[in-house]
């Protein structure tokens, strides 16, 4: 005859082994670094200044200009 089963040796993984935690904190570093990449980059490495706008003639300059011609 056979032995009964051994209940402590029929236990589930554990789902949260290693290599979840290992993902985990991979994450988090990851978060981590595009934080630190979005609150120092500007500051680290400025970007070109921005041009100056193009200043549109208004209507009443138009008018202005017809009546001196």
């Amino acid at each position: 005859m056979s032995e009964p089963p051994d209940p402590v040796g029929d236990q589930p993984r554990r789902l949260l082994g290693l290599g979840f935690w290992a993902i985990m904190a991979c994450a988090l570093l990851s978060v981590l670094a595009g934080v630190a990449v979005a609150e120092l980059g500007p500051k680290l490495w400025p970007g070109k200044a921005a041009p100056a706008p193009v200043t549109q003639p208004t209507p009443t300059s138009l008018g202005e200009r017809a009546k001196s011609r």
